[in-house]
């Protein structure tokens, strides 16, 4: 059985929470995305009460739809090229961001993949490196892009007040070995960069951890 096929099995289907097969009552959408392959879209919908909600439907049917996600601040989604799977970033507060995976059981219908916690895995490696306690009391982890169908690019920065910060560390979150790789020079160098210049200009909130090289 090969890795792909194991790291399925060991998936715990949990079936995408809906309510009906439409929108709840009094959202109103406020943004569209198209998947990259155009058979699928991402709408994102709000309601007054500040409750948010991402709905994946089909591109030709629209009627077609089934809730992915429900959040309450600010999420981010992106499709895979083959539509297999969808990668989200809850940035949750203002201390925290991060990341969830969600494999495709059938049509629009997206399970959220439980057998693995990105976020941990990431801070994880970051504990390792520096020799410091993390997550930090304002840790943030998001997806970025998609490295082919199986692969995300990755990006955490945060900081513990008073003491350390990490500006910007950047890692792969490989889906068929479920582990974090750094291999980072098979990553087009203009996506680094593209995100390595949102840390251009912030605010010090302690030593500084140093950059990844």
């Amino acid at each position: 059985m090969s890795t792909l096929s194991t790291a399925f099995c060991c998936v715990l289907i949990a079936c995408s929470v809906t309510r009906g097969d439409s929108p709840t009552k009094g959202n109103s959408l406020f943004s569209t995305e198209v998947s990259p392959s155009g058979a699928i879209k991402l709408q994102y919908y709000a309601n007054d009460d500040n409750s948010r909600q991402i709905w994946v439907s089909d591109s030709r049917k629209p009627a077609n739809c089934a809730m992915l996600y429900e959040y309450s601040r600010s999420a981010k989604a992106l499709v895979s090229d083959d539509d297999r799977y969808i990668a989200l970033t809850d940035y949750a507060g203002s201390d925290t961001a991060s990341p969830f995976l969600f494999v495709r059981t059938s049509g629009v219908h997206y399970a959220a993949v439980t057998n693995v916690d990105i976020d941990k895995l990431v801070w994880e490696e970051v504990a390792k490196q520096y020799k410091v306690e993390a997550p930090f009391d304002h840790s943030y982890c998001e997806v970025t892009c998609w490295l082919g169908n199986s692969a995300l690019l990755l990006h955490a920065w945060g900081h513990m007040s008073g003491e350390y910060a990490l500006d910007t560390w950047f890692a792969v979150y490989d889906i068929r070995t479920r582990s974090i790789r750094f291999d980072l020079k098979s990553v087009n160098d203009r996506d680094v960069e593209r995100f390595k210049k949102k840390s251009a200009n912030t605010v010090s909130h302690g030593k500084a951890l140093p950059r990844q090289p």
